[in-house]
C-alpha cells in the first residue's frame, strides 16, 4: 500500500470525526494542546523511523556543543595556568627566590639594593665579634672591626640574586611554588695589614729572643759566655687557624684561637767557641802620636773582638764604621787626587794595611784589597791596603770550619792585630808575606807557606801594586 494514500485516508477519517456540525463529533474542550486528537492523530500520523532520526540529531547536537565546550575548557586551563605561573615568574625576576637565607635571615623577596643593605646590616653586626688568642695564659684580643673584616658584597650578591633565574620555565614554578631552603655561606676577608699589626703586637709581647755566646780574648785570656734559645710566635700558625675558624661565618660573638711558640736555637752555641784555642797569625806596625792616631786607635776599638763563624766575611770599612767627627773621627792627612789633603779618618787605613799582613799569615787571601795611591812607611811596599768610604774596601772570608776572632789593640805607638782560631785550621803550616819590588813605584806580593821544617811548601802570586810620587 502507498504511504502517501495511506496518510491522506487517517487524515480524511479524522477530519470527519472533528467536524463541529457533527453531531457525533468530540469536544475539544479540556484538552490541551498535545492532547487533543488532531495532536494526536499528528503524532501518530509521523513515522517512528522519523521521530529516531530528530532524536538523534538533537543529541548530537548536545553532545557536539559539550565536547566542544569541554575542549575549550580543557584547552584554556594550560593557558590560564600558563599566564598565572608566568606572572608569578616575572615577580621574582626583581627580587630574591623564595626560602634564602643567611646568618638564618631570610633573604625571600628582596631586591638587588634592599639585599645589599640587608647584608650590609648583617656584616656590620659582627664587627664586634671578638678574636681571642690564646697563648699559654696570656690572652690578646682584637675584633673583626678592627681588622677590616668584609665580604665580597658584588660577587656574593650576584649569586643570591641570579639563583634560579637561569633556569628552565617548570624549574623555575617548582623553585618558587615547593622552595626548599637555601642557606648561603661565604668567606669573610680582612686587612692583612691591620691582622699582622695584631700579630706583631702579640709577638713582642711573648717572643724571647735567643742569646748567643760571646768571645772575648783580653791578654792572652779568652772568655765565653754561655747561651740560650729563645721563641717567637707562630704566626703562620696562628695566621692558619684564623682562616680556617672564619670561613665559618656562625661566630657571632667570639671566636678564640690557640696556638703556640716556637723555640728558636742560638746560632752561636758555648761549645762553638770553645774551638776557639790559640793565635794562629799576628802583626804589629808602629804609629806616632797625632791627630792620625786618633783614628788609628779608634778603629782598632771598632774590630776588636770581631767573631767570624765560618763562612762569612768581614768588610773593613763596615767594621770601623764610616770615619765621620759624628763617630769620633778626627781631620789627619789623607791622600786625595795625588795631594796629601786633610780628610776625618786619616790614619786608618793603617789599621787596614795591618789586617791586611794579619790575614795573610793566617793563611787568608782578601778577596778584595787595593793599595794605596802613593807608598806608605809602615808596612812593605805591596803588602798595603787602602779604604775609602764607599768605595774602597779589605774584604775576607773564612773559609776554616772553626771561628775567627779578631783581636785587635793599638797604644803607645804599638799597633798589634792578632786572628785567634784553632790550631788544625793552618795543617801545621807557617804562612810568610813577601813583597819584591820591581821599581820604585812598583812591587808585586807572594804568599809563601812552609812546614815545621821550615821548608818551603808553596808560593802564589797575590798582586802586583802600582804607586804614584809623592807630590814635590
Amino acid at each position: 500500500m502507498d504511504n502517501k494514500k495511506s496518510y491522506s485516508s487517517e487524515e480524511n477519517k479524522l477530519k470527519e470525526s472533528t467536524n463541529p456540525n457533527d453531531n457525533n463529533s468530540l469536544s475539544t474542550e479540556g484538552y490541551d494542546k498535545e492532547t487533543t486528537p488532531i495532536n494526536k492523530a499528528e503524532n501518530l500520523a509521523k513515522p517512528k523511523s522519523f521521530e529516531k532520526k530528530e532524536n538523534s540529531i538533537t543529541k548530537f547536537k548536545y553532545w557536539k556543543s559539550a565536547i566542544i565546550l569541554s575542549i575549550i575548557i580543557i584547552l584554556s586551563i594550560p593557558i590560564f595556568l600558563g599566564i598565572k605561573n608566568n606572572n608569578l615568574i616575572k615577580s621574582f625576576s626583581n627580587t630574591v627566590y623564595p626560602e634564602s637565607y643567611v646568618l638564618d635571615k631570610d633573604l625571600s623577596g628582596l631586591t638587588k639594593d634592599t639585599l645589599h643593605t640587608t647584608l650590609e646590616t648583617l656584616i656590620g653586626e659582627l664587627g664586634n665579634t671578638k678574636i681571642k688568642v690564646n697563648i699559654g695564659k696570656k690572652i690578646f684580643e682584637t675584633t673583626y672591626k678592627d681588622i677590616d673584616v668584609t665580604i665580597p658584597y658584588d660577587e656574593f650578591e650576584k649569586k643570591i640574586f641570579d639563583y634560579g633565574k637561569d633556569q628552565s620555565f617548570f624549574t623555575k614554578i617548582n623553585l618558587i611554588k615547593k622552595p626548599v631552603k637555601k642557606d648561603y655561606e661565604f668567606e669573610f676577608a680582612y686587612s692583612e695589614e691591620k691582622f699582622n699589626n695584631f700579630l706583631a703586637t702579640i709577638a713582642a709581647d711573648v717572643n724571647v729572643a735567643p742569646v748567643n755566646s760571646t768571645i772575648n780574648i783580653n791578654g792572652g785570656n779568652i772568655s765565653i759566655t754561655e747561651s740560650n734559645g729563645g721563641y717567637v710566635l707562630n704566626s703562620e700558625e696562628l695566621l692558619a687557624n684564623l682562616k680556617v675558624a672564619m670561613k665559618d661565618i656562625s661566630h657571632k660573638v667570639e671566636l678564640t684561637l690557640d696556638t703556640t711558640l716556637l723555640p728558636v736555637e742560638e746560632s752561636i752555641k758555648k761549645e762553638t767557641l770553645q774551638g776557639v784555642q790559640s793565635r794562629i797569625s799576628t802583626f804589629t806596625t808602629t804609629y806616632k802620636t797625632g791627630p792620625s792616631s786618633v783614628n788609628l786607635e779608634l778603629a782598632t776599638r771598632n774590630i776588636d773582638n770581631i767573631l767570624l763563624m765560618p763562612g762569612e766575611s768581614f768588610s773593613c770599612e763596615q767594621g770601623i764604621g764610616p770615619t765621620t767627627p759624628e763617630n769620633g773621627f778626627v781631620l789627619a792627612n789623607t791622600y786625595v787626587g795625588g795631594q796629601i789633603v786633610k780628610g776625618y779618618g786619616g790614619g786608618v787605613c793603617q789599621v787596614s794595611s795591618t789586617l791586611y799582613n794579619t790575614m795573610l799569615r793566617g793563611g787568608i787571601i782578601p778577596f778584595e784589597r787595593q793599595n794605596h795611591m802613593m807608598p806608605v812607611s809602615y808596612v812593605p811596599m805591596g803588602l798595603d791596603s787602602t779604604l775609602a768610604d764607599g768605595f774602597i774596601d779589605l774584604k775576607f772570608k773564612n773559609d776554616y770550619s772553626y771561628p775567627i776572632v779578631i783581636n785587635s789593640s793599638a797604644s803607645n805607638g804599638s799597633l798589634t792585630i792578632e786572628f785567634w782560631s784553632n790550631d788544625s785550621v793552618l795543617k801545621g803550616l807557617r804562612y810568610e808575606p813577601k813583597s819584591v819590588q820591581k821599581n820604585s813605584l812598583s812591587a808585586d806580593a807572594y804568599l809563601y807557606s812552609y812546614d815545621a821544617n821550615g821548608t818551603m811548601v808553596s808560593e802564589q802570586f797575590l798582586d802586583t801594586s802600582t804607586y804614584k810620587p809623592f807630590p814635590t
